[in-house]
């Protein structure tokens, strides 16, 4: 219970601070494991107020230890008039090649950090926005995953 007050505050006070924050949400992954073929569904509401561009990411909260460097993770989006969804593999680098965590990977024992999808999208119409997230990896249960999460943000071009 403590961890679903604690998810609803930092939500809450990240997209109070934050501009660019369009939609967000987090799951937590179970304590056994990610399983290879668990796919988590992120279903906004109809969203209506949208700007002429946005990205999408995808939080990342994981343990230190977390065995490899990197998460491979699946990725479908599903966008209010498009009839065929954008399917992609993406890849998070959490340390550099020598074994440090690189810059933007915050925390001691829990690590967060946020992997974007590398193409914008235009002029996106109001709906209901759905994102799909499965984990690429190659262990059938995956160990260290806290929780992920979907960030849809307005893009800044200045």
């Amino acid at each position: 219970m403590r961890s679903f007050f604690l998810t609803i505050f930092s939500v809450l006070l990240l997209s109070s601070c934050d501009n660019n924050y369009v939609y967000g949400e987090d799951k937590d992954i179970p304590i056994d494991g990610w399983q290879k073929d668990s796919t988590l569904i992120f279903e906004t509401d109809s969203l209506t107020e949208l700007p002429s561009i946005i990205k999408i990411g995808v939080n990342i909260r994981n343990t230190t230890d977390y065995l490899y460097r990197n998460l491979y993770l699946f990725l479908e989006i599903e966008i209010p008039g498009r009839t065929i969804p954008i399917r992609d593999t993406i890849n998070h680098d959490f340390m550099t090649p020598d074994g440090y965590w690189k810059d933007g990977v915050e925390g001691a024992t829990i690590k967060e950090s946020t992997v974007y999808y590398p193409y914008a999208i235009q002029n996106p119409e109001k709906g209901i926005y759905k994102i799909k997230v499965q984990q690429a990896m190659r262990d059938e249960l995956l160990r260290d995953i806290v929780s992920i999460g979907v960030r849809i943000e307005k893009l800044d071009r200045e």
